[in-house]
């Protein structure tokens, strides 16, 4: 068998062979892939080391070992760049899978919601199978861009809701004090939204403490369709009764709006201690007997509510009323 040696020194110029070897020494660190960056530039330095080691009169066959030694280091940082690679790429198929089981939780009761996520969702599928990390970054991307476009829309959405809320507040408004006409049943509540705020005003210029208490009746409207409006106007005058029964003399009731009523408290107590007394009074429903069509029907009362004090800024009592009144239509008409 031929040496490498004689077969060198028989074939190949020693300095081509040092020029080559050089070259690709040198290639391997400028062109080495670049995961992390403190990484990369020790391959770097390794890989200028070896090529420090070949010097003009090194033997073709050492400059043979050096490019092995050179391939062997290249080995070794590829090994590691794939290990961080696969590590990178399991934590973004982690994230495709908690944005997928988002949609559903995203989308809500929306139809339309649900439809275009499920789209999303169907690309978010697809994006487990990717193995190329930069494909899957851009992936992930497109993805994040549809759901923020969809959290956009939801947005409008709920704009558009709020403003229709607010039509239907002002229509409860205008048939508030027809309702308080009926016959058969009355609330017993004359008082309704101005005298209210004009009640509020007094109490502020006395200069002594008060209190206005949000009050809105649960289930006077899914009552009002099942057993005819007599039977919400008979809670809300049950409720009116039950709640005075616990407040003092001089507290005044009024009926804002709808199923709430609203009462101006003076108390010379923090708010967190009225609060904690309205809570004893207001946090535990009660039942009472409707009789309609010759039947006994039990029917539990209770009301939402919030306390505030009041300010010497007649609108910002009149904006927190409201924006509570709001919240509760919201809710309950969702």
């Amino acid at each position: 068998m031929v040496s490498i040696r004689r077969y060198l020194d028989n074939h190949l110029d020693g300095n081509a062979i040092r020029q080559a070897v050089g070259l690709l020494i040198e290639k391997l660190g400028q062109y080495a892939v670049v995961q992390d960056p403190g990484e990369c530039t020790e391959f770097r330095r390794e890989i200028e080391g070896i090529g420090e080691a070949l010097t003009p009169d090194l033997p073709p066959e050492n400059v043979l070992t050096l490019a092995g030694s050179a391939g062997q280091a290249l080995e070794a940082y590829n090994r590691r760049v794939t290990g961080r690679i696969g590590k990178q790429s399991s934590e973004f198929q982690a994230i495709v899978k908690m944005l997928r089981n988002s949609l559903a939780t995203i989308a809500g009761e929306n139809a339309e919601s649900i439809q275009s996520l499920a789209r999303i969702g169907e690309e978010l599928e697809r994006g487990t199978a990717f193995k190329d990390l930069q494909s899957l970054k851009l992936h992930l991307h497109t993805c994040l861009s549809g759901l923020r476009e969809q959290i956009e829309r939801e947005k409008a959405a709920s704009k558009s809701t709020i403003e229709k809320l607010q039509i239907v507040i002002e229509d409860l408004r205008e048939t508030a004090g027809a309702s308080l006409q009926r016959k058969s049943v009355s609330i017993a509540v004359p008082r309704g939204r101005q005298e209210c705020i004009a009640a509020m005003n007094e109490a502020v210029s006395k200069g002594t403490r008060h209190f206005a208490l949000v009050m809105v009746v649960n289930r006077v409207q899914p009552i009002n369709a099942r057993f005819g409006r007599d039977a919400g106007d008979w809670m809300l005058a049950r409720f009116k009764d039950h709640v005075e029964t616990h407040f003092l003399a001089s507290d005044q009731v009024f009926r804002w709006t709808g199923p709430a009523m609203v009462a101006v408290l003076e108390r010379a107590k923090a708010l967190d201690e009225v609060r904690s007394l309205v809570r004893r009074i207001l946090d535990k429903p009660f039942d009472e007997t409707y009789e309609i069509d010759g039947r006994s029907i039990l029917i539990p009362i209770s009301a939402a509510w919030s306390i505030f004090m009041l300010t010497a800024e007649p609108c910002a009592a009149e904006r927190q009323i409201d924006a509570f009144i709001a919240s509760r239509y919201s809710r309950d008409f969702a």
